[in-house]
Formats: structure tokens, C-alpha cells, sequence
């Protein structure tokens, strides 16, 4: 008796570029629900996305996403830098509406950990 065959692939959206989550595919964009933003599919990967409400102020907190880190020694420059967050003033994490993650798309990877 053989194995039977390996499962269809699954194609992924993009993770959006501020909160690292897999974005959905709509009316030929790929969004973030979360971070309240779109990219066009014909121009994702090219040119930056759009806000889907323009007009919303930007959250006015800071994130230092080396302050904590262990592996950055105290007197490196990067152990105090801050960035504003990008998100909307009233931004919620939809998996936790308690709580408002802040995130900054350059420094994403940093804020995760992985160094």
C-alpha cells in the first residue's frame, strides 16, 4: 500500500509590512484589517500601500523596541530609539480588543525579536 499524495498548497496573502500578520485578498487588494490598510495587487510589492480611512489621525505613542532586548548592550545607540507608532489613534488588535499593539513597519522584525 503507498502513501497517499501530499495535500494541495495553500496560497498565503502577504504579511502586512506594520503588524507582520497575514493580510486577506479583497477587491484585488491585499488588507489589513487590523492596521486599518490596503495595498493594489497590481502594485503591492512596488509602491506603498493606502489607508483605508485617510482622514484618521495617527496614534501619537512611541515604541523602543531595543530597550528591553538583552542582546543590545547599553551603550549601543539603538537601545534608546523610538518610533511613532503607524497605526490609527484608536487602533485595537482584533484578537485582543483590550489591548492596542503598537507597531512600526521598519522595525517589525525587531519589536518580534528576531534579531
Amino acid at each position: 500500500m503507498t502513501r497517499p499524495l501530499p495535500p494541495l498548497l495553500e496560497y498565503r496573502c502577504p504579511d502586512c509590512s506594520i503588524c507582520g500578520k497575514e493580510t486577506s485578498y479583497e477587491d484585488e487588494s491585499f488588507t489589513c484589517e487590523d492596521c486599518n490598510c490596503s495595498w493594489p495587487e497590481r502594485n503591492a510589492y512596488d509602491f506603498p500601500g493606502e489607508w483605508n480611512d485617510p482622514e484618521a489621525q495617527q496614534c501619537g505613542e512611541t515604541i523602543r523596541p531595543y530597550l528591553t532586548n538583552t542582546w543590545i548592550k547599553a551603550d549601543d545607540i539603538r537601545k534608546h530609539l523610538a518610533f511613532r507608532c503607524e497605526r490609527d489613534a484608536d487602533h485595537v488588535d482584533s484578537a485582543s480588543p483590550d489591548t492596542k499593539p503598537h507597531a512600526h513597519n521598519a522595525m517589525t522584525v525587531h519589536v518580534k525579536g528576531w534579531l
